[in-house]
Order: structure tokens, then C-alpha cells, then sequence
């Protein structure tokens, strides 16, 4: 049986093009239906062991303490087989080495996935 909803991340980062950097995670709606609204969606970004919760806001930027959601073809609904690219984006500069990343949708299934940070 598959779950209705349910996310699996397949890659993190940060992007340090932004002051302060933020963290980037792709990941795909592996379930039946699609995710129209994000607001209740939890993220979490922060080195391993930590959690740092990030709130949805649709125009988050630097600094803010957000996350955005941008889904691969524009029409902001995350359909089945679809990635999207969610950008968290912290108050405080990051600094670590391994990093962890969880994304919690408000039903179905989350997926959390461990990174170090590029060179």
C-alpha cells in the first residue's frame, strides 16, 4: 500500500552565495498526492543532533529563520514524482561539519537525511 503523502530527500547542501549561507535540500514526493499547502510542513536543518525548526513563509530570504518551497515546474503544487528544491534559510551564520536535515509533512510520511558540508 502506498502512503498518500510521503517525502524523501535525496540531497542537501549549503549554499553559500547568501549572508548568511543557507542550506538546500532536493527532494521528492514519492507518494499519491500532491502537497498544496506547505504552511503546516515542519523542516528542520542543523548540525547533527540538533534542531533547529524552520516555518514556512512563501518569499523567505536570508536570514529569516524560513523556508521556501520551489517545486520543479513553477505551478507551486508538489505533485507525485516531483522534486522540489527547499531552501531554509537560518538566522545565524552556519558552521559545522555534519549536518541533518528532516522534512515533516502535516500527514503521511517524512523523510530526514544526513550531509557534510561542501569543501
Amino acid at each position: 500500500m502506498r502512503i498518500a503523502i510521503q517525502i524523501e530527500i535525496v540531497y542537501a547542501t549549503i549554499d553559500n552565495s547568501t549572508s548568511p549561507p543557507h542550506f538546500v535540500i532536493y527532494a521528492k514526493n514519492v507518494g499519491w498526492a500532491s502537497l498544496k499547502n506547505f504552511t503546516y510542513m515542519d523542516v528542520y536543518v542543523s548540525n547533527y543532533g540538533e534542531a533547529i525548526l524552520f516555518t514556512y513563509n512563501s518569499t523567505a530570504n536570508e536570514g529569516s529563520g524560513q523556508f521556501k518551497v520551489e517545486d520543479a515546474n513553477g505551478n507551486g503544487i508538489w505533485e507525485p514524482k516531483e522534486t522540489a528544491c527547499i531552501r531554509a534559510y537560518p538566522t545565524e551564520r552556519i558552521e559545522g561539519a555534519v549536518f541533518e536535515a528532516k522534512i515533516v509533512p502535516s500527514a503521511g510520511t517524512g523523510s530526514e537525511y544526513l550531509f557534510s558540508a561542501p569543501p
